[in-house]
């Protein structure tokens, strides 16, 4: 149990600390995002995770949001119209996956 609890200190202080050092860099994607393409800026997608649990995974958009292939019926293509300028950098740079 002890070192469950130092694992779980160690992990919020890491969490808490990369996102501290991270944060000017989400501030950038965020401004960049909203003025591109406005809101809303974060992608939200159900995963089935641990235990066939459900869980959601926060992206930062990288398609417009207009014209939304909600049931997936559509494959993303590498130079696919719905991805925004801003969206291109992001997921070149993975920046994306950072929420």
């Amino acid at each position: 149990l002890r070192s469950r609890a130092m694992k779980r200190g160690f992990d919020v202080c890491a969490a808490v600390g990369g996102l501290i050092l991270l944060s000017p860099l989400l501030l950038l994607a965020t401004i960049a995002i909203l003025l591109e393409d406005g809101r809303p800026v974060l992608f939200v997608q159900r995963r089935v995770g641990r235990s066939n649990r459900f869980f959601s995974v926060y992206k930062f958009r990288s398609m417009r949001h207009t014209g939304n292939d909600q049931d997936g019926a559509r494959s993303t293509l590498r130079e696919d119209a719905r991805i925004t300028r801003v969206g291109a950098f992001v997921r070149r740079t993975s920046i994306d996956e950072l929420p």
